[in-house]
């Protein structure tokens, strides 16, 4: 993997970047490098503006460290989607915290790999953490993209439809 990546690696680092590109404006890195013992390991970031390669301190942010990670997740499913592997996610909270411009990106990828691809997405969102667009309107979901809502209100809004405890 050091000497000579392969065509999996090639293509999943392509993916990345173009995902961290489309949703953050930045390189997406993923490199692996020998750790103290002697293994493998793998580090992935967001790039240095006009840098190409270098990796800059703006992804590890909680919020940019937490999309990176999630279009990490994107990546590998989309490589791995032609053979036998996990083909779901599941995100929780992934909106959190966001500029809403990130968020619309952000769902702009998931949707178009859903939608052309063998991919089941679960995140979870509360009504706070919707994107608005430009005028401050939330943007929802159409009701074939939510499976469930939850809520307070009784046993029916319960994931398991139980009783409060």
């Amino acid at each position: 993997m050091l000497a000579k990546p392969t065509v999996i690696y090639e293509r999943f680092t392509r993916i990345f970047n173009e995902y961290c590109q489309k949703v953050l404006n930045h390189e997406g890195l993923f490199f692996f490098h020998v750790n103290s013992s002697n293994n493998l390991d793998y580090k992935i970031s967001l790039g240095l503006a006009g840098q190409k390669g270098v990796a800059s301190s703006q992804g590890e942010g909680t919020s940019y460290k937490k999309l990176t990670c999630a279009l990490f997740d994107l990546a590998l499913l989309r490589v791995y989607e032609d053979i036998p592997f996990f083909h779901f996610v599941y995100h929780d909270g992934i909106l959190e915290a966001l500029d809403d411009r990130k968020k619309l990106a952000f769902l702009e990828v998931v949707r178009d790999q859903i939608s052309s691809r063998k991919l089941q997405y679960i995140m979870t969102v509360i009504a706070s953490d919707l994107p608005r667009n430009e005028k401050g309107q939330v943007v929802g979901f159409a009701d074939d993209e939510i499976v469930l809502r939850l809520h307070d209100g009784g046993p029916e809004g319960r994931l398991f439809k139980m009783a409060e405890f």
